[in-house]
């Protein structure tokens, strides 16, 4: 939404952005705002991935805070009491601040320091003390504690989006006081190098974790995963609330079996406790954890029904792990095979039965999120997969190696699925077969 001037019933915000996966900032905050009910503005010209700053309006400091609670991606939120192109204009926009809000720090009783940090260029020991100085005007009315003081101001300068080029002053100066910090700990919390049971292709913590704020996991929230491998995205999901539902292909990996992925323990055997449920425990969360299943995506092993409210997966893209479905026995096979054979599962097939199956099990305003692999040179938006029970609401691009990408994909139901098959006997989809199916053949060319 677009902001023209803070408005009654507003108030300013700004936002500090940590400097990694700068196209999922925008997407992810949007969706915490979404869970939390919170109304946002933001002026899309004012905000560029390249730079960490956002200045945007909320109706309330709580509103912030319930947000920052669960943010990843914003290292900082800040009370915004003024902004300018120069100390001038900082100072004037300071000096509009509503008096009310500046009120409280106005008076004694309470202790503060005040922070100076620049982005592109270091603020140095005498450049500090020459920001406080130009700060003299400011009504602060507390005690000085540079240990352990009650409320934080900060000085924000920016100089630019290339330190290598950072002009002598900045382009933009911030003011403001903290309001609260993300969940940046968690990335370390969950660190997968400390975890319980691993495999190959277990998925980073951080990312896990954007997913689940992308799908809008909250407490209570049922959430399925169907290509789960070591669940990673259970994890992050049950760290915000969810109960937990996974499937995999793989017998060995959902039982926890073969050899175990560890550098450390190499060629060794994995434990018989080496599954998905104890790496819940880990962290306790085994309470949210509803069940493993050994299931083919291939073929729903679940009832047409509205049961999930999200579906937050990484299917298998072949580089590191290929995709593989049962494959269909010839009828002179059927009583021979005593074990079902497995076969390649290609990627315009995945992703059909995938937002097949989203279309028919999320219940209305759930959401699917998902990564989508693709070659930067040929990639174009017609390549996402679409289902007209599904809304697109962002996509996100990783940048991997060389000319590899993926894209995390959310999109939400907003038709029944019962609805659009009613009329064309199975919901239309469109999935590009030509493009996806190739992608494994073209990286390894």
């Amino acid at each position: 939404k677009m902001a023209q001037g803070v408005q009654v019933g507003w108030r300013s915000f700004l936002c500090l952005f940590a400097q990694q996966h700068a196209d999922f900032r925008i997407p992810e905050l949007l969706s915490l705002a979404a869970i939390e009910k919170c109304e946002l503005k933001y002026d899309h010209n004012m905000y560029r991935n390249t730079n960490p700053f956002l200045m945007l309006q909320l109706q309330s400091e709580e509103c912030a805070k319930r947000i920052m609670n669960r943010a990843l991606l914003i290292r900082s939120m800040f009370e915004l009491w003024g902004w300018g192109r120069d100390y001038s204009e900082l100072e004037a926009s300071i000096k509009q601040f509503p008096p009310e809000l500046m009120e409280p720090y106005t008076k004694p009783g309470y202790t503060f320091k005040i922070f100076s940090k620049g982005f592109s260029r270091k603020c140095s020991e005498a450049r500090q003390k020459q920001l406080y100085e130009k700060l003299s005007y400011l009504p602060l009315q507390g005690k000085v504690d540079l240990a352990n003081p009650q409320h934080e101001f900060y000085i924000l300068e920016d100089y630019g989006d290339n330190p290598n080029t950072a002009p002598p002053e900045p382009h933009r100066v911030f003011f403001g006081r903290l309001v609260a910090r993300g969940q940046r700990h968690l990335i370390q919390q969950f660190a997968v190098k400390d975890r319980h049971f691993i495999g190959n292709t277990s998925m980073d913590a951080q990312l896990s974790l954007i997913m689940a704020n992308q799908a809008q996991v909250k407490p209570g929230s049922l959430v399925y995963d169907p290509f789960a491998g070591t669940g990673s995205v259970l994890v992050a999901s049950a760290h915000f609330g969810g109960y937990v539902v996974g499937a995999d292909i793989d017998y060995v990996l959902v039982h926890g079996r073969g050899r175990s992925s560890r550098a450390d323990a190499a060629h060794k055997w994995r434990g018989k406790d080496e599954n998905v449920c104890a790496n819940l425990r880990q962290y306790g969360l085994e309470d949210h954890y509803v069940d493993m299943l050994v299931a083919d995506a291939a073929k729903s092993v679940w009832k047409n029904q509205e049961i999930f409210d999200a579906i937050v997966t990484d299917p298998p893209y072949g580089i590191r792990e290929g995709a593989r479905k049962i494959a269909p026995l010839k009828s002179d096979q059927a009583e021979a095979a005593s074990m079902p054979v497995a076969s390649s599962y290609k990627l315009s097939e995945m992703f059909s039965d995938l937002l097949e199956f989203a279309a028919r099990a999320l219940v209305m305003g759930g959401r699917l999120v998902y990564w989508l692999p693709f070659l930067r040179h040929e990639f174009t938006s017609s390549h996402v997969p679409n289902h007209p029970c599904l809304r697109l609401v962002s996509q996100s691009e990783q940048h991997l190696q060389r000319d590899v990408a993926r894209k995390l994909v959310t999109m939400e139901k907003c038709v029944s699925w019962s609805e659009v098959a009613s009329v064309h006997g199975r919901a239309r989809q469109t999935v590009s077969s030509s493009v996806h199916d190739s992608f494994r053949d073209k990286y390894f060319q």
